[in-house]
């Protein structure tokens, strides 16, 4: 009830008693007693005004808490088998979870799956399943749901970006609701980095099988339907994506009841709309301005290494470049500390191995000091005249300060004779360019820059781009040891033995030096002060599931 309506009734009732007073007997006697009356007739009112006061009190009280983040990049679906960039599975981690899960350090650990056995020859998995899970659409969490999307992924009909490697299980066997086998015809010892990518979160099948077309098309837009933390509620393409609560989680209770993503690809404009209010939490914020972010008192500043490596890849048909004395002068040449320290104003980790630091198989390798007069030494052994000229195209944006480090590289090498002026192109043109397709080979530069980065923890996925023919090696680079190596390690069921293989590799790459090895990236999250356990991880992926305000 409202208050204005409460005092009218008591005004009323009070008058009432008054004009009943009036009516009786002009005894003086009587006056008291009409007095007690009104005032018991006006105390119930009073005390309904009291709960009403404390019924608002209470409403306001349960006002949903909502924590608004501004994102770089808008959803093009949110079928878990469809996306292509880790921005987007981002979103869909938030609504879908995988068997398994990584701690910062890259051990895996149980998660939907509370248990598994790989077999000694690495053919067969079986994974123990938790038997407390539902979806958010009621549907129990099984063995057939695992299975469901298991086929669903290595279906051909299904366009999916990547299904590898589960499109290697020949054989599913479910021995009971809660446990799930499969086989391999050869060993693989990536699967279990692999299944911690979003293509292999569970989604129920209610979902993708709701119609012939949904199973097969992976550009819905109209959400998803999983085990996570949150559940779809809204999205409005280049605005909005606004998630709720799931209210039946089996995990921990997150603390902010909607998450909502502004899509914001201005990397200032997501910073401006942090320090005006409008947003909570800023993905990305400008490099340049993180040194004042972190002096804000109004501010936290979350940044963590990430395994996207930033590299400048030199292209082997030009046979200048093939030669290792050049790879290697060209890494000596380049002074990567400077480099970090006043472009990335520290926020790279020098690379001092091809693999990034968390995957499975690294091992240290060495670290091409600045040294300039080395560089001259080894670019006269291998026969290139000062004044040289090398085509080299860097993008503008894509990867964090990169055509500025392109410029700083390019002028390194001016130092030790070498002409290199890096060029830029629009993004999708650029990338299609540099990878490895054989329509393009002729027409690619002597030198481009790229990053590199991705979800699965492992050797397998460096070789991308150092295997002869891989679609990442567009620098064409090839050694047949390492060839040789990389089929090994990934059939290897013995994990010591395969990471001994990955350090070989590591080593004879380095040694050919066929790119500039720079840094790998920090992932930045700007948030408001007040709010704590916001987190980053090394796959460029941000969580606030865990946030709450801060004490």
């Amino acid at each position: 009830m409202k208050k204005s309506l409460l005092f009218k009734v008591i005004l009323l009732v009070v008058a009432l008693s008054f004009v009943l007073a009036a009516c009786g007997p002009a005894s003086s006697a009587e006056e008291p007693a009409a007095e007690e009356a009104a005032a018991e007739e006006a105390a119930p009112a009073e005390e309904a005004e009291e709960e009403a006061e404390a019924e608002e009190v209470e409403e306001e009280a349960a006002e949903p808490t909502k924590i608004r983040v501004a994102v770089n990049v808008d959803a093009d679906t949110f079928d878990h088998h469809g996306y292509t960039t880790i921005a987007v599975a981002n979103m869909i981690d938030y609504m879908l979870e995988t068997l398994v899960e990584v701690e910062p350090d890259g051990t895996i650990i149980p998660w939907l799956a509370k248990d598994w056995e790989i077999s000694d020859d690495g053919l067969e998995y079986t994974f123990y399943l938790r038997d407390d899970v539902t979806f958010s659409d009621g549907t129990p969490f099984n063995a057939e749901i695992v299975k469901a999307n298991i086929e669903r992924v290595s279906d051909p009909d299904v366009e999916v970006a990547d299904a590898y490697p589960y499109d290697q299980i020949t054989k599913i066997e479910i021995p009971d609701d809660y446990t799930i086998k499969w086989y391999l015809d050869a060993p693989i010892s990536s699967f279990l980095e692999s299944m911690l990518q979003t293509n292999f979160s569970m989604a129920s099948p209610t979902f993708f099988n709701e119609t012939p077309e949904r199973y097969i098309a992976i550009g819905t837009k109209d959400g998803n339907v999983g085990t996570g933390p949150y559940v779809f509620e809204e999205f409005v393409p280049g605005d909005h994506l606004t998630v709720v609560k799931n209210e039946n989680y089996w995990g921990e209770e997150p603390y902010y009841d909607i998450v909502e993503f502004y899509i914001a690809p201005d990397a200032a404009t997501r910073e401006t709309m942090l320090l005006a209010g409008d947003v909570d939490v800023a993905v990305l914020p400008p490099i340049t301005d993180v040194p004042a972010l972190e002096a804000n008192p109004d501010v936290s500043v979350v940044s963590v290494p990430s395994n996207r490596q930033l590299y400048v890849a030199l292209n082997a048909d030009n046979e200048l470049l093939a030669d290792p004395r050049v790879g290697q002068a060209f890494n000596y040449a380049v002074d990567k500390k400077a480099i970090n320290e006043s472009i990335m104003f520290n926020t790279g980790t020098l690379m001092v191995s091809p693999m990034p630091s968390m995957f499975f198989g690294w091992c240290e390798t060495g670290f091409y000091d600045y040294n300039p007069e080395k560089a001259k030494e080894l670019l006269a052994e291998a026969g290139v005249p000062e004044g040289t000229e090398f085509v080299f195209w860097a993008p503008t944006g894509r990867y964090v300060q990169d055509f500025q480090v392109a410029e700083a590289i390019s002028g390194y090498l001016a130092d030790v004779g070498i002409v290199a002026v890096p060029q830029t192109f629009e993004w999708s043109s650029y990338i299609g360019s540099v990878l490895n397709t054989p329509e393009n080979r002729e027409d690619r530069p002597d030198m481009f820059m790229l990053g590199f980065g991705g979800t699965a923890y492992h050797g397998y996925h460096t070789m991308y781009l150092y295997r002869s023919g891989a679609f990442f090696n567009g620098h064409n680079y090839e050694n047949a040891r390492v060839d040789e190596l990389a089929d090994a390690a990934i059939a290897e069921p013995v994990r010591e033995k395969a990471a001994e293989m990955y350090c070989e590799i590591n080593n004879t790459i380095w040694e050919d030096a066929p790119v500039i090895w720079l840094h790998t990236q920090s992932y930045t999250v700007a948030h408001d002060v007040d709010i704590t356990g916001i987190t980053g991880s090394a796959d460029e992926k941000f969580s606030v599931i865990t946030a709450k305000p801060a004490e």
